[in-house]
């Protein structure tokens, strides 16, 4: 999991800021010196942001899908991975209705001695917070591995080691969690907090700029500032990833491989304007 202590609210956009989306949808073999290694495929999608909204939800108490109340956990256990549903056991984060609107938030839990596990299933597309099938850590158990601890991440300004994006889709929002309440705590049921932020986009078509913007990531730049968001920064298997239709036509989209994906994206960009390794699609 992410080691800083990057707020939510600290990556948040203003209209006509830039934010390029990075998936990262397989894992291919190449053969290099006669040897085949596993190298990444990367998708970079670039938009500017037209228009801005705030998601506040809370407090949130964890529901099933027929918007039952979890029940209290004791010291040592946990409840398994699911959506965040509400009281009607509504997918609250679910986008069905606008391509061009993301949401791009985080959540924080206000009790401390929690760990929140967050994954993305096997049989959804995706890959962010993934793990090996058959590995993945186990929330009901505790399991000592691919978790952040609920003091870690704020509960009105959550930190970024839980952040996700939402894109529009037809099925449940992809991103899940689990909680565990760890030894020696009292038994707790867990109050969550979801804080983002809702962006209204429109496609970067030119090439050119957007290797300027790839190149103007790591700036601090007040006038257009330009955001890259990971969707699949934990993803150790091969996977798919679903994007709106209207996204694979906008032409918006550059494809890089390499064996280590950000040193691909800052080769990318170098001021010398050499290009190997990124395709435009």
């Amino acid at each position: 999991m992410k080691n800083d202590s990057t707020t939510i609210n600290d990556k948040k956009l203003k209209p006509e800021d830039f934010l390029v989306l990075h998936f990262s949808p397989s894992k291919e073999s190449q053969t290099v010196s006669g040897d085949s290694i596993r190298t990444k495929v990367s998708e970079l999608y670039f938009f500017q942001v037209v228009d801005t909204s705030e998601i506040t939800y809370r407090p949130l108490r964890l529901r099933d899908s027929k918007g039952e109340e979890v029940g209290v956990i004791e010291p040592g256990e946990g409840v398994d991975y699911n959506q965040l549903f509400d009281h009607n056991g509504k997918d609250i984060l679910r986008n069905t209705n606008d391509p061009w609107r993301v949401y791009h938030y985080s959540i924080g839990v206000k009790q401390s001695g929690i760990r929140v596990y967050p994954r993305i299933p096997d049989a959804n597309y995706g890959g962010g917070f993934s793990w090996l099938s058959g590995s993945e850590p186990d929330p009901r158990r505790g399991d000592d591995v691919g978790y952040v601890m609920s003091g870690e991440t704020d509960y009105n300004n959550p930190s970024t080691k839980l952040e996700s994006f939402i894109n529009k889709q037809d099925d449940l929002t992809q991103t899940q969690f689990g909680f565990h309440v760890e030894e020696g705590e009292v038994p707790k049921r867990p109050i969550v907090s979801i804080v983002g932020h809702g962006y209204e986009l429109r496609p970067v078509h030119n090439k050119s700029q957007m290797l300027e913007l790839l190149a103007d990531i790591s700036k601090d730049d007040p006038q257009h500032r330009v955001r890259l968001v990971d969707y699949t920064n934990n993803s150790l298997r091969t996977h798919n990833i679903s994007v709106p239709d209207e996204w694979l036509s906008a032409e918006n989209t550059l494809t890089i491989s390499d064996s280590n994906t950000s040193s691909g994206i800052l080769e990318a960009a170098n001021p010398e304007g050499e290009t190997e390794g990124v395709v435009g699609e």
